[in-house]
């Protein structure tokens, strides 16, 4: 596992353009017998493996070492690179499967690994091409009866692989741009595919579903675009309390400082928690915040979760739009310190037969906007309350929700301390109350509406083969996913 960290940027080359032109006349190159550790690939060629063969990465500096550039490295058919017997426990794997460090346009095509704690890393590798392959049987903790030892939760700095050196992923890729991930299937690991302050880069067509971390992980990247992936049945047993429960397992996550990424017609359903994403203040006055910002969610499911559908925490400009958000176990959305946040065209969908949860939480919002949602089945609709530290009155403008349909529930809006909301145009059906506020909040609830109720969609540019949403129907209510001693087990 390589732990040296160089940040640099690298603009697109022609050479990827050159390998996606070619395809598959470039991997016509010699045949490469790996048989032992630390066997380095300089030029294009087919990887062949003998049938059984185990091979450790003694050093954790990986069993094949690519470092050659404009390159397309293609697994034979049958070829698996395993790094421990199958009968080791999975809390003692240990090594990495592939590793590359400071390469270009490099295309890694079918690999088949196994048995490791990573299976490929990637550092500073611009124009970096995974395409097809599977990756399984890699390092996780052992659990016991629904909880671990102590576990990491996204709070920490990340700058020195923190999280990788805890956890293991199956592909790690860090200071890379213009980089693509696509039809790669995952199970059995930690966390699924990890891009560490990575640009531009493309996640599509992947299955990456019964992980006991988080199927997609996104730290401090940008501009990135993740599209039609199953993201499924990513859990731990852990299930924390407060603030912010899920912090170790999930569908989604982005932490720190990632902008402008595009979460598009993905499905993250029975998770721990469906979407993450966490931003953070400045430690100090001097520092630079790692808040996260106009991030799209658009049309993914985030179903069944065992925790919440989705956690959105101190950013700005986010947008959640057309997602599904159905029978979570502890409430739909939660928006903590979010300013100018959007959430449209969402169905959310109480978890029981009784009303019970909270469809919309908004903690300490800055303005912002919710409208043209369906809620149906919540105990609370919508909620809007300050922050610990809110006690005087709000300033700015309200965080309107307008035009919005709310059914069969208890309290359609309910406000707790010194927040500033507007309420207009709502439908509201089958509750007891439409609105309950305290002393505190009573200022600040007006009648405000939105003037424009439309919202400019991203295109997706990608074409897909996948259509994963509601593509797995039996996981879309919680308590459905068996939790066994090393994550999830897949339903057969």
């Amino acid at each position: 596992m390589l732990t040296a960290r160089t940040r640099r940027s690298f603009p697109f080359r022609l050479a990827t353009l050159v390998l996606i032109l070619l395809g598959p006349a470039f991997a016509q190159g010699p045949e490469v017998q790996v048989t032992k550790d630390d066997t380095v690939i300089s030029r294009s060629c087919i990887v062949r493996i003998p049938e059984g063969l185990v091979i450790p990465d003694a050093r954790g500096d990986g069993v094949i070492q690519i470092k050659g550039d404009h390159i397309v490295v293609a697994f034979a058919p049958g070829s698996v690179l395993r790094g421990a017997p199958v009968t080791r426990p999975a809390d003692a794997l240990l090594g990495t499967g592939i590793a590359l460090i400071g390469r270009k346009d490099v295309e890694i095509r079918g690999a088949t690994i196994e048995g490791y704690r990573v299976g490929i890393q990637a550092m500073a590798s611009p124009g970096l091409r995974i395409e097809g392959g599977s990756i399984s049987a890699l390092h996780r903790r052992r659990l016991s009866g629904g909880t671990t030892a102590p576990k990491p939760e996204i709070r920490g700095e990340n700058d020195q692989n923190e999280w990788l050196k805890a956890r293991g992923a199956a592909v790690w890729i860090e200071d890379s741009d213009e980089l693509i991930v696509r039809g790669l299937r995952v199970r059995d690991a930690a966390d699924g595919i990890v891009f560490d302050h990575v640009r531009k880069g493309l996640v599509i067509d992947c299955d990456a579903s019964f992980l006991a971390g988080f199927g997609l992980s996104l730290w401090r990247s940008s501009e990135c675009t993740v599209y039609r992936n199953a993201l499924d049945g990513c859990a731990d047993g852990i299930e924390t309390p407060g603030e912010t429960p899920g912090a170790t397992s999930g569908g989604v996550l982005l932490a720190r400082a990632c902008h402008r990424n595009l979460i598009v017609e993905n499905s993250g359903v029975a998770g721990t928690t469906g979407l993450m994403i966490l931003g953070t203040p400045p430690a100090k006055a001097s520092q630079d915040s790692a808040i996260c910002s106009e991030n799209w969610i658009v049309g993914n499911d985030f179903s069944g979760s065992r925790t919440l559908g989705a956690v959105l925490r101190i950013g700005t400009g986010n947008v959640l739009a057309k997602n599904l958000f159905h029978k979570n176990a502890a409430g739909a959305v939660v928006l903590d310190r979010q300013d100018q946040v959007t959430v449209a065209h969402c169905q959310l969908e109480g978890s029981g037969t009784e009303p019970d949860g909270i469809a919309i939480r908004a903690i300490a919002p800055e303005a912002g906007r919710i409208f043209n949602n369906q809620s149906r089945h919540f105990r609370v609709g919508m909620q809007g309350e300050a922050g610990p530290a809110d006690r005087a009155s709000p300033q700015g403008a309200p965080l309107v929700v307008a035009d919005n349909e709310w059914h069969e529930g208890q309290t359609a809006l309910a406000l707790r301390g010194p927040v500033k909301v507007g309420w207009s145009g709502n439908l509201v059906r089958g509750h007891a109350q439409e609105i309950d506020h305290d002393a505190d909040a009573a200022a600040g609830l007006s009648k405000q509406g939105i003037d424009s109720l439309k919202l400019s969609m991203k295109k997706i540019t990608q074409e897909a083969k996948t259509e994963p949403v509601k593509a797995r129907p039996a996981l879309r209510s919680p308590g459905v996913l068996a939790i066994g001693p090393f994550g999830p087990l897949e339903p057969k």
